[in-house]
């Protein structure tokens, strides 16, 4: 009579020995140190401390009012047009303290950028939008822009709603800004706002632009 071995449920894979090596954490694209911020008299950011990691998506979470919005402002100093707002303390970009004139402000904002909850577009076409910063940093050939626009709107997600003949139609530009601010390569995008009630594609884009180029 043949006999027939009883078949044993394969032994589980071997739990992977832990590396003796700590994994190196990713380098610091911004750091924050002892950051405080004021509207003339009124404290509104106090002594932050905090890494901004490259490569890595960084969240502010807290209430309305709480100071994460003015804490972004800091990073590419918009409020320098206001002369009773003041930001105290460092903020290192790739080891550059960017409070205070360092680095001057067209050099800093082509390298840190903002892309807000409610899109910004300028009045003219989705191409002007898109390629409106890069031009102001420098010169480019018509089509060293023509490029620039295709590359970053393919970026955002959107160069298939937007191509021609939509590219030249005003009324379709809400979606340029995180575009624009692609076409600069920026080495850091904050932005800010909920995205409830934010259309899926302009979701897409949002999330996009709060990531580290690499």
């Amino acid at each position: 009579m043949t006999q027939f071995a009883p078949i044993l449920a394969a032994d589980p894979a071997p739990t992977p020995l832990a590396s003796p090596w700590p994994r190196a954490p990713p380098p610091v694209k911004l750091d924050l140190r002892h950051v405080s911020f004021r509207y003339g008299h009124r404290l509104a950011v106090d002594d932050v401390s905090m890494p901004v990691y490259a490569n890595r998506v960084t969240a502010l979470i807290g209430p309305s009012g709480c100071g994460k919005s003015t804490l972004l402002r800091i990073f590419n100093r918009m409020y320098e047009r206001y002369p009773h707002q003041r930001a105290e303390g460092k903020a290192l970009l790739d080891g550059v303290n960017v409070i205070g004139h360092a680095v001057g402000a067209g050099e800093l904002r082509a390298r840190v950028g903002m892309v807000f909850q409610s899109p910004m577009s300028f009045a003219m076409s989705i191409f002007d939008n898109v390629a409106y910063g890069a031009r102001l940093y420098r010169d480019r050939s018509r089509q060293e822009l023509n490029e620039l626009v295709e590359r970053s709107l393919r970026r955002a997600a959107l160069w298939d709603e937007v191509k021609a003949p939509a590219a030249s139609d005003d009324e379709q530009d809400a979606p340029a800004p995180p575009a624009r601010a692609a076409a600069l390569r920026m080495s850091c995008k904050s932005g800010r706002g909920s995205l409830d009630g934010t259309p899926p594609s302009e979701r897409r884009l949002v999330r996009l632009q709060l990531q580290w180029d690499p």
